[in-house]
């Protein structure tokens, strides 16, 4: 146990946040991850603990997320941006523990894809460019920039 560089953290860890996320975690004593969390992995690297999201949830909430957009490209983009930013919020506030902030931001720039890609399919010819894009997102229907919520250590 002493040349192990995470035998102090193999104890069990809260995630802290909304009473549903309040599960116990425990990490094996090879250093591999075991997950009693709903969507959470926690990866022992060097020193600290680490908790980043699901591969397999993020790339079904991406998928999810592109095709509702597709579903919803007919209505004005006020309203679309409207409900995309309940999604980010939600899932900021699900996902958003400490050193997951990769993870998150990750899921703004995919969702902002889909959105540039589904804009673009409205008519025969092309509304947006990128760079266009990105400046009315900003400017005019900003999208819910990523927070971290939870923090697991304090």
């Amino acid at each position: 146990m002493g040349s192990d560089p995470c035998a102090q953290q193999r104890a069990f860890h809260r995630a802290g946040g909304n009473p549903a996320r309040k599960t116990l975690v425990k990490l094996s004593t090879e250093g591999e991850p075991v997950v009693f969390c709903v969507s959470v992995t926690w990866v022992c690297l060097t020193t600290p603990v680490k908790g980043k999201t699901s591969r397999k949830k993020f790339s079904h909430k991406c998928k999810e997320v592109h095709k509702l957009i597709g579903e919803m490209r007919t209505l004005p983009m006020k309203v679309i941006v409207k409900k995309l930013n309940q999604i980010l919020v939600g899932y900021y506030h699900y996902y958003g523990i400490t050193d997951n902030s990769r993870s998150i931001t990750s899921f703004r720039y995919r969702v902002t894809k889909s959105l540039f890609f589904w804009m673009n399919r409205r008519s025969q010819r092309r509304s947006y460019q990128w760079s266009g894009f990105l400046d009315m997102l900003a400017k005019a229907y900003p999208l819910a920039k990523p927070r971290i919520y939870v923090s697991i250590y304090g």
